[in-house]
């Protein structure tokens, strides 16, 4: 077997919904607290670093 010099990370799909932003004490681009809605999405399951 050939091996791959790129390793591939692993993905995760998101799926759409709501979820709350914001903050009831944060700085002034922070408030207020407000439902936000998302498509879903594809993310890698682990952060990928450098080190």
């Amino acid at each position: 077997m050939k091996k791959s010099k790129f390793i591939e990370p692993e993905i995760i799909q998101i799926p759409e919904g709501n979820f709350f932003m914001g903050s009831k004490n944060g700085t002034a681009n922070e408030i207020p607290i407000h439902s936000v809605w998302l498509d879903s999405y594809a993310i890698a399951k682990y952060p990928v670093t450098n080190r």
